[in-house]
């Protein structure tokens, strides 16, 4: 049976967080909604008594116990999605209790993809990060606009290439955001994947991007995305998010083997979003614009983020890194790192903080509070 709206959850050995997140899911007040969880944990006992105990008709289970790579279980995830939109979270993300009206409003206006302002909540247990002492149980957002912009993808994919790939700026996204199933089936159709490349958020983004026509972007949330010590983002804020290719085990099996020759062979964020960019265009038909890719802004992005350990990613990679272009956007870099860690420091920064959240549902009801108070969404 379809639905108008599917959240799909791949996941894998995260049922601490996976529980609590699909409770509060599964107690949304919408027939039109379905859950799609895809299991590719270990071992499921777990799972399968927590859902007995739930009894909820609107959460689909599905479980592989083969080792699939993250893009084989999130490909899986849409596969078995009957919703005519699908939102992608992850297993320690939220939704705002109002996305199914999201959904209502694009289907009603005829809108391919939404993206919204999106909230960070970090669980407990991440206690520390190379900004703040203690990130355990915090949430951080930004001010909330009545409003929504149109944005062409076309425009925005020239600027991520500009960036080298390092930044996914506003391009419409499955992850964290809105998309219709008939876009997605039309990237599926010609690549064999919703997601064609390592990474599944940048690499679903860059093939959005050519068949995407009426996308906006919201200036409330939609999505929160949650950080678990477990989860990539938690590595990223503790800043072990550094690695030998071959030692990531969930990227697909021959993504060392198909590494392009223009970036550095190492896994971090910027190389494996390059990667999946340069993936993307390739299996899209437009291997013709990975010439416009900025590949010295992803150099200098590589060397000033990452600096402790460019030895290692830099290793038999010669990255031109002697020209006036690398010296520019590092100083540029560097100036803007330096600036926000200073404005941290100094309490400057105007996003709101609020500590002491136990969970994700209490972080939502929070914004939802907020939101609400402002009659945002409910203007459209």
């Amino acid at each position: 049976m379809n639905c108008l709206l599917s959240i799909i959850i791949p996941t894998k050995d995260r049922h601490e967080t996976l529980f609590p997140v699909v409770e509060y899911l599964s107690e949304i007040s919408c027939p039109d909604l379905e859950i799609v969880i895809q299991d590719n944990s270990l071992s499921n006992e777990k799972a399968i008594q927590f859902l007995e105990e739930l009894k909820n008709p609107k959460v689909k289970y599905f479980y592989s116990g083969k080792n699939l790579s993250v893009i084989e279980n999130s490909d899986l995830a849409v596969g078995n999605a009957k919703g005519k939109f699908i939102c992608f979270i992850g297993d320690d993300d939220g939704v705002m209790p109002y996305i199914v009206d999201v959904v209502k409003w694009m289907d009603r206006n005829k809108i391919d993809a939404v993206r919204g302002v999106k909230p960070f909540y970090t669980w407990p247990g991440l206690k520390s990060s190379f900004l703040e002492k203690n990130k355990s149980g915090v949430l951080k957002y930004s001010k909330f606009a009545n409003s929504s912009i149109q944005i062409n993808p076309g425009k925005v994919l020239n600027q991520v290439l500009k960036k080298g790939g390092t930044d996914m700026l506003l391009l419409p996204c499955l992850y964290h955001g809105i998309v219709s199933k008939e876009i997605l089936g039309e990237i599926h159709r010609k690549t064999n994947s919703y997601f064609p490349g390592p990474s599944p958020d940048m690499a679903n983004a860059v093939a959005l991007s050519f068949y995407v026509s009426k996308y906006y972007y919201l200036n409330i949330p939609v999505v929160v995305s949650g950080k678990c010590i477990a989860s990539t983002g938690g590595q990223g804020v503790l800043h072990k998010h550094v690695a030998k290719i071959e030692d990531v085990a969930h990227l697909p099996a021959n993504t060392a083997a198909n590494w392009p020759d223009e970036i550095p062979k190492y896994w971090t964020g910027p190389t494996i979003w390059a990667a999946s960019l340069v993936d993307a265009l390739k299996r899209m038909g437009y291997s013709t614009r990975i010439k416009d890719i900025n590949f010295t802004y992803l150099y200098a992005k590589l060397f000033v983020y990452n600096f402790s350990h460019r030895s290692q990613i830099f290793k038999d990679f010669k990255a031109k890194n002697n020209t006036i272009e690398f010296s520019l956007i590092c100083m540029f870099l560097f100036l803007k790192r330096s600036f926000l860690i200073g404005k941290r420091k100094s309490g400057l920064n105007k996003d709101s903080k609020v500590t002491n959240i136990k969970c994700i549902r209490e972080a939502i009801q929070i914004l939802d509070k907020e939101v609400r108070l402002k009659k945002l969404f409910f203007e459209f």
